[in-house]
Parts: C-alpha cells; sequence; structure tokens
C-alpha cells in the first residue's frame, strides 16, 4: 500500500458511487518492518445514501459493510492486509 492508491466505494448493486485515495502513511517507529502496522487516512467525500457499501483499496478484494455499522463506528472504517 502506498499513498495515492485509489479507494472506490461501491453500492449495493455493485455500481461505483464515490471514489478517493489513501492519504499519507504512518507507522510506529521502531518497528521491525516484518511486523509493522500502517495507519493510511482515507477521505472519500459526497459518498451516497446507501443500506450496503462494498470498500476496496487498490486490488484488494471488496470489504463488505452495512450502513448502521459504518454509523456506528463514526463513519471510520479499519481495512487489514494479511
Amino acid at each position: 500500500m502506498t499513498a495515492g492508491a485509489p479507494v472506490v466505494v461501491k453500492d449495493s448493486t455493485g455500481k461505483i458511487i464515490a471514489q478517493g485515495s489513501l492519504g499519507q502513511g504512518t507507522h510506529p517507529i521502531g518497528q521491525q518492518y516484518a511486523t509493522v502496522i500502517c495507519t493510511f487516512p482515507i477521505t472519500v467525500k459526497d459518498v451516497p445514501d446507501s443500506d450496503f457499501y462494498s470498500i476496496s483499496v487498490g486490488h484488494r478484494g471488496d470489504v463488505p459493510h452495512t450502513r448502521a455499522e459504518l454509523e456506528a463506528s463514526g463513519w471510520n472504517v479499519v481495512l487489514t492486509l494479511g
């Protein structure tokens, strides 16, 4: 993952409804790269209402979220690579 990677938001039909990009990533100082947890801010503006959203970053697969889940988290999304 790198800053500028595309972020795509789709609705329940799979239609792209909004796009953004990763911001500059940060990681804890002193961590070994094999175990580093990087954090990238994501801002996607003007996302239309939907009951379901699917979010993808770069060529990674879609990660589903319901509107209720996103509202409960304050519209903060955590995506992990494993």
